[in-house]
């Protein structure tokens, strides 16, 4: 069978891709902000306590501050949109996650339900409640991010890498996908490469004479470059590995992955790592708002290319050897008590 023969939604010039592609990128940077973010803010927190620096509570205010202004209401909206997109462009796709993954849904739900109250709480019991107390309050906010990342990891893993899925139908085999791993500690340790940028940008925000402002900014450095070091080391030598070899082959497709996605991967990697090392080293060089802002729309740029290329590799499919691009059920896969039949050739027909 030819795939693609059959009518797909084609927009002039803005098409279904796209618009999930922009909607979903803009959702993952403020998710991965706000998942490494209140990890960091849960350290500082607990060195502002062990070492006595209550100074350090300054720029803890006004990073939670921002997270819920403007992390968790545009990611959440973000969040909204990528359903609303997805379900107007690839309805079957979005369709069959549902119903392979629903009690997983309801329990990333849960964690966000936890996570978006439990920034309100954090930010409004700063000087209420007991030091230690503020700082479980932040454990628990943290957590609950964690929560829902490794639980959109596995249904998002499933469509590139769905694994024995394909012979057992059952969900778990789907959600602990091959690539399932080293998506959720490559992500893991990439959030706190951008949590690190949003971090020099909030301290740039504090007095000029403010001692948590290069402390915090060094600090943002160090974190960040960490995480971005181990984060590319993962994607480059456990998860690219653990991709289908369908995928790996698209991967050195020039008309399917343009070269100019892994130019916009290499500039964001690029431009974070330069950003992370100057706060580290010399954190007056980045003490400034205007450093933090370019950052991240750069590492935006890296992310678009990161993710662009990791929805590109499972194509002519929506999910890899089940359901085609243009929506059709292209193989049978016999499940025991539930069977499914390719549609391909009755169209054809």
């Amino acid at each position: 069978m030819e795939k693609g023969r059959y009518p797909v939604w084609e927009g002039f010039l803005v098409h279904g891709a796209i618009l999930i592609g922009v909607v979903a990128v803009l959702h993952v940077v403020f998710s991965h902000l706000t998942v490494a973010a209140t990890w960091f803010n849960w350290w500082v927190e607990r060195k502002a306590l062990v070492e006595n620096k209550p100074y350090l509570q300054d720029y803890l205010k006004a990073s939670a501050l921002r997270l819920l202004m403007f992390a968790y209401t545009i990611g959440a909206m973000m969040g909204v949109g990528i359903w609303f997109s997805v379900t107007a462009s690839n309805p079957r796709s979005i369709g069959a996650l549902i119903h392979n993954f629903v009690f997983y849904w309801a329990a990333e739900w849960f964690w966000f339900i936890i996570d978006v109250f439990g920034i309100a709480v954090y930010y409004y019991t700063f000087g209420r409640v007991n030091p230690r107390t503020h700082a479980r309050i932040g454990l628990i906010l943290a957590l609950a991010a964690a929560g829902t990342l490794a639980i959109i990891v596995g249904i998002l893993g499933f469509k590139l890498s769905p694994g024995h899925w394909l012979q057992t139908g059952l969900s778990l085999d789907g959600f602990y996908n091959p690539t399932y791993w080293p998506m959720l500690f490559a992500r893991f340790a990439l959030m706190f490469a951008i949590t690190g940028l949003y971090a020099i940008l909030v301290a740039a925000t504090l007095p000029k004479d403010h001692p948590a402002r290069l402390e915090v900014t060094q600090l943002a450095g160090k974190v960040g470059l960490v995480g971005l070091a181990v984060g590319v080391a993962l994607v480059l030598f456990w998860y690219v590995p653990q991709l289908p070899q369908h995928a790996r082959q698209v991967l050195g497709i020039p008309l399917v992955i343009q070269p100019v996605f892994f130019h916009k991967m290499l500039l964001g990697v690029a431009a974070t790592a330069l950003v992370l090392l100057l706060a580290f080293l010399a954190p007056r060089a980045v003490s400034r708002r205007a450093v933090g802002f370019l950052a991240l729309a750069v590492a935006f740029l890296g992310l678009f290319g990161a993710e662009r290329t990791r929805e590109a590799i499972r194509k002519p499919d929506l999910i890899l050897g089940y359901l085609a691009a243009n929506q059709i059920l292209w193989v049978d896969l016999d499940f025991g008590s539930r069977k499914i039949q390719a549609e391909a050739p009755r169209l054809d027909q």
